[in-house]
This record gives C-alpha cells, sequence and structure tokens, in this order.
C-alpha cells in the first residue's frame, strides 16, 4: 500500500528533513508551493497534507481545501509552526499534528511515525476494491437470489440485489 504527502513549504532546510523521514515510512512526497497546492489538492488524492505556516492566510486555505478534497477519506494534516504562541490557531485551522521549526530529524520521526499511524488506521478503515462478480445469495430462509458484488472492503461488502434484501438478513 504506498501513501502519498503533499509538502507545502518554501522551507527547502525543513524538506530536506521532511522528505527521507517520510520515505522511511512508506511515503512519497510531493513538495509544492501554496498556489499549487490549491490545484494538487483538486486534482490527486492525499494521504497526508504538511503545511508550513510561514504564510499563515494561505496555509489556512490549503487546510481548508485538504479537508474539503477528501471526499471519504480524509487526510491527516501536519502544520510546521515556528511560533509556539500560535498553535491554537493552527489546530483551529484543521491541523492534526505539529511539528516546530527548526525541524529535526528526531522530532520529525517521532511526530511522523504518530501521523504514519494515523494514515495507515484511516486508509484500512475506509479503502473498498471496486469489482464486478455475479453473486447467489443464499438467505437465511433458504431462498437463493441472483446479485453482484460491487465493492470489497476489509469491513464489509456493498452488493446489488434481484431481490430487496432486509437489513437484519443473513446471508451466505
Amino acid at each position: 500500500m504506498t501513501f502519498q504527502a503533499l509538502l507545502v513549504s518554501k522551507d527547502e532546510e525543513t524538506t530536506a528533513v521532511l522528505t527521507p523521514v517520510l520515505s522511511g515510512f512508506g511515503v512519497g512526497v510531493q513538495s509544492s508551493g501554496y498556489p499549487d497546492a490549491m490545484v494538487r489538492l483538486s486534482e490527486q488524492k492525499f494521504d497526508a497534507v504538511i503545511v508550513d505556516f510561514d504564510d499563515p492566510h494561505s496555509a489556512a486555505l490549503v487546510l481548508q481545501n485538504a479537508s474539503q478534497a477528501s471526499t471519504g477519506n480524509s487526510a491527516v494534516t501536519v502544520a510546521l509552526l515556528s511560533d509556539k504562541t500560535k498553535v491554537r490557531n493552527v489546530f483551529g485551522a484543521g491541523a492534526n499534528f505539529v511539528l516546530y521549526k527548526p525541524v529535526s530529524p528526531e522530532q520529525a520521526q517521532a511526530s511522523l511515525r504518530a501521523a504514519t499511524s494515523l494514515i495507515k488506521r484511516e486508509r484500512r478503515r475506509s479503502f473498498r476494491v471496486p469489482v464486478q462478480v455475479p453473486l447467489q445469495l443464499r438467505v437465511q430462509n433458504g431462498a437463493e437470489t441472483e446479485a453482484i458484488l460491487l465493492d470489497l472492503s476489509e469491513g464489509g461488502m456493498d452488493v446489488l440485489s434481484a431481490q430487496p434484501l432486509y437489513p437484519s438478513a443473513a446471508v451466505s
């Protein structure tokens, strides 16, 4: 399972620290500026969005777009912050995690380990595989009906049945 992160920062030192740490967790990184980030969020799905709050207004807009762009599967958001007194504003803007600048590899490793765990949990909870497979369903009273398996996930499946099924009916 490949994960993708969007890193929105002008700070090359921070990018140089975060990219190998994320790669070590199996997360591919795409770097971007603020305007380009808005376009990328509308065109592509990211599992994580990491935003530098050097420009608080633009960063808040990126976080807002990240939460609106992710349909069904929300991106984990990380804020990069220089001023520790602004942490409340950053969480209010929608950040899940905060990394304080300058970012050290150790700090990034610890914080991004937690963020990566959350990314994996979010992906497992909502990832669905689209399929189209004909099925024969047997309802608990023994009657069989034709159906089509539409998608499959760890927690269940979406089935289109030729006959209506009751929500509490046990099927095999």
